[in-house]
C-alpha cells in the first residue's frame, strides 16, 4: 500500500461496506419510487437503513480508542438519517414526502451521503 491507498483497519473496511451499500441501496430504492413502486422500493430503503447499525458500531469503537472526532462525526448524519427514516416512514407512517418536510428529509440524506464520503476521504484519499 501507499500514501494514495493506506492500509485501512478493519473498522473502517466495516465503512467501506456499508458506504457503498447504503449508496447502491439508496439509488435503488429512489429510483423504485420514481417507478412508482414505492413498495418495492421501500424494501432496499430499509436495507440501506439497518446499516446504519454496524456504522453506528464503528462510530462507538473510533471514539472508545480516540482515533479524532472526525472519525465519529462524519458517521453521524447516517445514523440520524436511519433514525428519522425508521420514525418516520416506519413508527407515523407519516407522508412528509407530500410536505415542506421533504427538503429537511432531503437534506439530511445528502449529508449522510457527504458523511460518508468523507470518511472514505479520511480514511485514505484513494478510498474517497
Amino acid at each position: 500500500m501507499d500514501g494514495y491507498f493506506p492500509a485501512l483497519r478493519s473498522v473502517d473496511w466495516v465503512v467501506v461496506v456499508c458506504a457503498n451499500g447504503f449508496h447502491l441501496l439508496c439509488l435503488v430504492m429512489f429510483w423504485l419510487r420514481a417507478q412508482k413502486r414505492s413498495a418495492f422500493g421501500n424494501r432496499f430503503g430499509w436495507a440501506a437503513t439497518a446499516l446504519a447499525i454496524p456504522l453506528a458500531g464503528v462510530a462507538i469503537l473510533n471514539a472508545i480508542h480516540q482515533r479524532g472526532v472526525w472519525w465519529v462525526v462524519l458517521l453521524l448524519p447516517v445514523v440520524v438519517f436511519a433514525l428519522v427514516e425508521t420514525i418516520l416512514d416506519g413508527l407515523l407512517k407519516l407522508n412528509f414526502r407530500a410536505s415542506r418536510a421533504l427538503a429537511l428529509y432531503l437534506l439530511l440524506f445528502y449529508l449522510a451521503q457527504f458523511g460518508l464520503i468523507g470518511y472514505a476521504f479520511l480514511a485514505g484519499k484513494g478510498y474517497g
